[in-house]
This record gives structure tokens, sequence and C-alpha cells, in this order.
């Protein structure tokens, strides 16, 4: 049997509402370099100093190192995974 590799998923989600950021914590448990992109630096400044913290069925606290203030700064981290969580008036 032929041997299969992987690549390794790059993941990009973009939306942090409700869902985006419950999303973002589970996936950021699993890897930390996972790309956020939200709409304000003042945003970025907050989840990278304070992380997300999530309570509930899925409580969790994880840290935040890549955050994008916009679609275009992505291009930078090369994403081959992007979760889209948001409002359709938002796209």
């Amino acid at each position: 049997m032929e041997s299969m590799k992987m690549e390794k998923f790059r993941i990009a989600i973009v939306g942090l509402g409700a869902t985006g950021t419950v999303l973002s914590a589970a996936l950021l448990r699993k890897d930390p370099a996972a790309v956020l992109v939200g709409k304000s630096n003042n945003e970025r400044e907050t989840l990278i100093k304070n992380g997300i913290n999530v309570t509930g069925k899925l409580a969790c606290s994880v840290s935040v190192a890549n955050y994008c203030c916009n679609i275009a700064e992505l291009r930078k981290y090369n994403p081959n995974l992007i979760f889209i969580s948001t409002k359709t008036c938002d796209l």
C-alpha cells in the first residue's frame, strides 16, 4: 500500500462573533498557530494580550498568537483551510 502524506492544515477563522470565537478556541487548543481574522486593531491587542476565554460546555482558555484585521492581511499566512463564521451582511 502506498504511503500517503497529509499536508498539515494552516487554519484561519474569519469572523469572531459568538460562533467564530467558540470555534477559534476549540481549534486553537489543537493548533496554536491558527490565524484569526477580525475587524480591528483594538480587538487584536485585546486577544493577543488576554487570549480567548470560553465558559459553558466547552470551557477553555487559549492564547492567540496570530490575528489579522482584514482578509487581505491573511495572505501572508497562506492558509489552506479557512472557516468563515460571519453574518451574510459582513461578507
